[in-house]
């Protein structure tokens, strides 16, 4: 029956993803740009921002993310989808610079790899990015929102906590997960009830 328990448990670790049982820790939060603009920023990685990095991206680096989102949208919807573009890009330029272009889906899939990301990593550094791109303002149907957790079992055994925007006209929450994919992938983007409910994941326009 112990070794049961322990096969069982090691399994829940290897499938999850390593948080803090409470929100951003002050310690965390510190190391975390306040006021993100895209030539002054800080990047997390190493699982739990236990490592951090400070980037500054040209005006032309910068400018091939925002190019996503300068066509104005008709609909949340496209805007969703311009979305999606706008941050596999910026996660590539980061990439490049950092060495987080080493990063593949999951925690442990890239066990050993240097740059390797959670998803405390990927949830800090996708609303840093959400941050710069409200700030420019380049976001005319959404907002970026609160984070949000997933507690062991309601997702395939993991731990999961991502970032979220909400719908300014709906107030409909919409879940941000780039930690199941490698670096530069569009992310997945999903109404936090189909989520929560450990529906597949989805790109939802």
């Amino acid at each position: 029956m112990r070794d049961i328990l322990l096969i069982a448990t090691i399994s829940v670790g290897l499938a999850g993803c390593m948080i803090p049982g409470r929100d951003i820790s002050d310690e965390i939060s510190s190391r975390v740009s306040a006021n993100p603009t895209p030539s002054d920023f800080i990047v997390c990685h190493s699982h739990g921002c236990s490592n951090t990095v400070a980037v500054s991206l040209t005006e032309s680096e910068w400018q091939t993310v925002t190019d996503y989102l300068e066509t104005p949208p008709e609909t949340a919807g496209q805007e969703r989808k311009q979305l999606m573009l706008a941050l596999a890009q910026a996660e590539k330029v980061v990439g490049e610079k950092t060495g987080t272009s080493e990063d593949v889906g999951g925690s442990f899939a890239g066990i050993g790899r240097k740059f390797q990301l959670d998803c405390v990593d990927e949830m800090i550094n996708t609303a840093t990015y959400l941050t710069m791109l409200n700030d420019n303002g380049l976001l005319r149907f959404h907002s970026p929102d609160r984070r949000v957790t997933q507690s062991f079992f309601a997702r395939s055994f993991w731990t999961h906590t991502v970032a979220t925007v909400k719908e300014n006209d709906s107030q409909q929450e919409y879940i941000i997960d780039t930690w199941v994919l490698d670096n530069g992938e569009l992310p997945y983007i999903m109404p936090i009830e189909d989520w929560d409910a450990g529906e597949e994941m989805a790109r939802v326009y």
